[in-house]
């Protein structure tokens, strides 16, 4: 799995994304799930599991 720092402008690490062979996790700061992709469906959800998006939006998750 692959994780990769998600920075503001500033530089300071916000989050991260983590890329695994069937999904995408977008995490804060903290380690909490904020959402994530399903490369399968090609669909978005959000934290709670509900779709949010067709595609790949997981940096909207993230507050800059």
């Amino acid at each position: 799995m692959k994780r990769q720092a998600v920075r503001n402008r500033l530089g300071k690490t916000i989050g991260f994304i983590e890329d695994s062979e069937l999904k995408i996790t977008a995490r804060d700061q903290l380690n909490r799930t904020l959402g994530y992709y399903d490369k399968r469906s090609d669909r978005t959800y959000d934290r709670m599991g509900r779709s949010v998006a067709n595609g790949n939006v997981l940096m909207s998750f993230f507050q800059f």
